[in-house]
């Protein structure tokens, strides 16, 4: 799909498991935090264990030291089976 129709999609939906920072339908990536994970880097490394690729907010500050509960998301990514059974049982810990 296009990516204002994956972002589209990805908003729609109510079971994302996370909050938003902003809704752009233009963009192919957005901000999200999840609950109880306040150390994305952790978030990412479980990810990663189970095959998901994910970027860590902190990637992306000027000061990568501090710590960020906010990731970079694919709005692809979000919406994909895979990535929510990767992800749920690390929210419901």
């Amino acid at each position: 799909p296009k990516p204002s129709s994956a972002a589209s999609d990805v908003y729609k939906r109510q079971d994302l498991g996370c909050d938003v920072f902003a809704r752009s339908e233009q963009s192919l990536y957005l901000w999200a935090s999840f609950p109880g994970m306040d150390d994305t880097v952790a978030l990412a490394e479980r990810l990663r264990a189970r095959r998901v690729t994910m970027a860590p907010g902190r990637v992306f500050c000027l000061d990568p030291s501090i710590g960020a509960r906010w990731s970079r998301c694919n709005v692809g990514a979000l919406g994909d089976p895979r990535f929510q059974a990767a992800l749920g049982p690390l929210l419901r810990r």
